[in-house]
């Protein structure tokens, strides 16, 4: 874990293991905000432990979910009776999916995982005015997505809705995470913390996003238009829209895209796998 302060009062927790994940800390003047848990009580004892060495052990905390996906919840549980705030889709979406995810990702956990979801919930946003601390619902990585902005330190939290190369799409409305970028956009702040990349100081990351975003949308960006490290983003979104179509909303465009992956998952060595992925796009080519 490498800790690193950004602004005057905010610090950044890196974790590395089992891959770069930030959990963000704002320390008010009368709480301490925790966004997000990672993957379990052991690595919140970590942060509180550090907290409690540089003098911050008496602040009560404030838990805040950024979405319902377990390397940003699983712990939840360290923390006790404490105030834990998230929107109000992500207490629902972690029982609908916190169980499977508790058997796939169990080689993750950082300690006796336990769900516990999210007790306060918001729809639109929620100021903790004389700490000048605003969460908001900003959805596009998932449908619960939301983030953080200190007013004091003009630093934006947006958790997984910035990602490199690409991000990852769990819902599929692209103008909605579109006008969620634009939003970010419009705001004044002085750094950026992703959920799985280095703290910012530029909009460089959002702006790749959101063309991303807008070409997808439309339908015309190919595996050939994308550096190879981002292929198997772009794969996995394709794969997840193309389960997410109807056949009466399919156009020529959608079926050129699946064709291209299909292409795509052939040009790379076959497996069990590729060939399931390539019978699925095939299917929704023919429904």
């Amino acid at each position: 874990m490498r800790v690193s302060q950004i602004g005057k009062r905010g610090l950044v927790f890196a974790f590395e293991d089992p891959y770069p994940t930030n959990v963000y800390v704002i320390i008010g003047d009368k709480q301490l905000f925790v966004c997000d848990t990672f993957c379990g009580p052991e690595s919140m004892k970590d942060v509180a432990d550090y907290l409690d060495k540089h003098g911050h052990k008496d602040l009560p905390a404030v838990v805040f979910n950024s979405h319902s996906h377990y390397d940003h919840i699983w712990g939840n549980s360290f923390f006790g009776n404490v105030l834990i705030l998230s929107h109000h889709e992500c207490p629902r979406l972690i029982e609908q999916e916190g169980p499977k995810a508790l058997l796939d990702y169990q080689l993750h956990m950082e300690g006796d995982v336990e769900l516990v979801l999210p007790n306060t919930t918001f729809s639109s946003r929620v100021l903790f005015a004389e700490e000048e601390v605003e969460f908001f619902h900003s959805p596009g990585h998932t449908v619960d997505s939301s983030s953080c902005y200190d007013h004091k330190d003009r630093i934006l939290f947006v958790s997984d809705n910035i990602e490199s190369p690409l991000p990852y799409l769990y819902q599929p409305d692209l103008q909605q995470y579109i006008d969620t970028l634009n939003g970010y956009l419009n705001r004044s702040w002085n750094f950026l913390v992703a959920g799985h990349d280095p703290v910012s100081g530029n909009d460089s990351l959002i702006h790749e996003n959101r063309d991303y975003l807008i070409k997808l949308k439309d339908w015309t960006l190919l595996f050939s238009d994308l550096p190879e490290r981002a292929h198997q983003q772009h794969l996995q979104n394709i794969l997840f829209l193309a389960e997410m179509i109807e056949a009466d909303t399919r156009s020529d465009k959608m079926v050129v895209h699946f064709e291209d992956a299909i292409n795509h998952l052939k040009s790379i060595n076959e497996t069990a796998r590729t060939k399931q992925l390539q019978h699925k796009l095939e299917l929704v080519i023919r429904k």
